[in-house]
């Protein structure tokens, strides 16, 4: 048994999908039950704990083998770090009241560093947890590529990054939140004694330049870093609502003079895509392990991967930024796609609810003609955004913002009674797992000339039984034909596999079942809710849920999956 704590997160849910994949039973450790119930639906076990509560903390680490500990974010931490010192406490007396088998802390590059900055948190943790009698490990990644996704916007509408990693010529030490979880969960089933340090970055180090270069590549247009002037960053940060800047300014200081940096001969370190030559330390732990790592498999993933996450890192909202484009947590855009046989005219209530919270709503049309056009439509409303949104689908639209999500836009995705099939999948076949009560049915007709419709005189009873009569009978009478073979799009890469999703399950579905519904919230570890006799027009008859599972996702969504 492993507990994870922070498994809502993009790192600890990575490495516990990572552990479930190797047949690992997992203690999902959540401040919510509400938020670990996909991982109860995987077969985990929930324990509800704080961070700062130790008693909680240590019912939620006993009996396991391994504990994996990742601390929350704070970006913007009081003068002295009480808040830090006040979890490492909490976390240190739990662990040595439950006395896990071993330890996994996910630490930082620089933790060593003896200069007071942001990073100084993680350093308070590894002083509390150094003199535990158990075996531990500190992981220490290099700065997150998908740090880069704050930039997307800049990027694509005005041709340049602002850097506040300067000189934009100097190096820095990357790492993928991929490669950090598949090292994380390769760890935490290996067996070693006393305390070891683990440092881990990609293949080569990588300049602002560098990372200018590729958002180049991939928007398809000029892309430049410019340097945001060292005396600026005290009023920037304060008018982006931070309180206390300076451990933010410190840590940035410390890349660019290079006082934060590997510990190096001291660690079992992970450099370049290759393990570095044996330390006393490394080939201790080494002669210890029984699962070893391969050096050449290790090589290869870190070796392709730091430009490739890159990329990743313009699809993907980030899990901690240092970018001009951070500010405040929620996003404000919202695009909604409409599903077969409707139009966007449906979500006028939960449009309605959005626009009066604060929030900028755009409305996707698709014209139903082809997929490939469906996604194209979407495709054009994304680009008018001014900044990340929440993409949103209902129906076969949730097709639709798998194939479109891609997109760097999109920061989170939410499928309301919406089909969400993977890659090489389409919604025919996946509806096949889970037959819905329609597809036993002749509801659904065919023109001559290849598009489906539902007949109007089952309108009501299929796709519309929570509504009045008369406003489903509209409805049936205004519904926009969609061509049969869009059910059958092939999806290439889906949107929703590295994207965080949250999805809404109508419980009186007839159009699609709403098990299937639910099978896709468990397959992509979506943040999922019901909606108790709704219909497959819940998004028209239940506005008010719609819109809170839309604005929590908008709340949420920058966390990563």
């Amino acid at each position: 048994m492993y507990a994870i704590t922070g498994i809502t997160g993009r790192i600890g849910g990575g490495v516990g999908r990572a552990l479930l994949a190797a047949r690992q039973s997992l203690r999902a450790v959540v401040r919510d039950v509400g938020k670990g119930t996909t991982w109860a639906e995987r077969g985990c076990e929930l324990s509800v704990a704080d961070i700062n509560d130790a008693a909680t903390l240590t019912a939620a680490f006993e009996g396991v083998e391994a504990v994996f500990v990742l601390l929350p974010p704070n970006f913007d931490p009081t003068p002295g770090f009480p808040e830090a010192r006040m979890m490492a406490t909490a976390v240190r007396s739990a662990l040595e009241a439950a006395r896990p088998a071993k330890v996994l802390f996910l630490s930082t590059i620089g933790a060593q560093a003896t200069r007071s900055n942001l990073l100084t948190q993680l350093a308070i943790m590894e002083e509390a947890l150094d003199g535990l009698r158990m075996p531990i490990t500190f992981l220490r990644p290099g700065w997150f590529v998908e740090n880069y996704a704050w930039d997307v916007a800049a990027a694509r509408d005005n041709g340049v990054i602002p850097s506040f990693l300067q000189p934009l010529d100097k190096p820095v030490p990357m790492v993928a939140t991929a490669d950090v979880i598949r090292v994380a969960a390769a760890l935490l089933q290996e067996t070693w004694s006393g305390r070891r340090i683990v440092e881990l970055e990609g293949p080569r180090r990588v300049t602002p330049n560098d990372i200018a270069a590729e958002f180049s590549k991939i928007l398809s247009r000029p892309v430049r870093a410019e340097v945001v002037p060292r005396e600026t960053w005290e009023a920037l940060f304060k008018s982006q609502g931070m309180k206390n800047p300076l451990p933010r300014i410190q840590m940035l200081d410390g890349f660019n003079e290079g006082w934060i940096e590997f510990e190096g001969g001291k660690a079992v370190s992970l450099k370049w895509g290759r393990l570095l030559r044996d330390s006393p330390a490394r080939t201790n732990a080494k002669k210890e392990r029984n699962n070893k790592m391969s050096n050449s498999i290790m090589s290869t993933r870190l070796r392709r991967k730091i430009f490739q996450s890159l990329y990743l890192a313009l699809l993907l909202s980030a899990p901690c930024a240092v970018s001009a484009q951070n500010g405040q947590h929620r996003l404000r855009n919202i695009v909604l796609v409409h599903g077969a046989w409707a139009d966007g005219s449906g979500w006028k209530g939960v449009y309605d609810i959005l626009v009066k919270d604060g929030y900028n709503v755009s409305i996707v049309q698709e014209p139903e003609t082809s997929f490939k056009e469906d996604v194209a439509a979407t495709k054009r409303v994304l680009a008018q955004q001014a900044g990340q949104c929440i993409l949103v689908a209902h129906s076969y639209g949730g097709s639709v913002i798998t194939e479109a999500g891609m997109d760097p836009s999109v920061a989170g995705l939410v499928f309301i009674a919406a089909h969400m099939p993977d890659a090489g999948e389409n919604e025919a076949d996946d509806g096949k797992r889970f037959p819905s009560d329609v597809s036993k049915s002749a509801a659904i007709k065919k023109t001559a000339d290849g598009f489906t419709y539902i007949d109007p005189s089952q309108f009501h009873e299929y796709f519309a039984a929570d509504l009045s009569a008369e406003q489903a009978a509209f409805m049936a009478r205004s519904q926009v034909l969609n061509l049969a073979d869009n059910f059958n799009a092939v999806i290439t890469t889906p949107a929703w596999r590295s994207k965080p999703t949250w999805v809404a399950v109508a419980g009186k579905d007839r159009m699609i079942n709403p098990d299937l519904e639910r099978w896709y919230a468990t397959r992509a570890n979506s943040h999922k809710v019901e909606v108790p006799g709704a219909s497959h027009s819940v998004y028209v008859s239940r506005p008010k849920e719609v819109a809170a599972l839309i604005e929590d996702a908008a709340s949420h969504a920058l966390e990563g999956k």
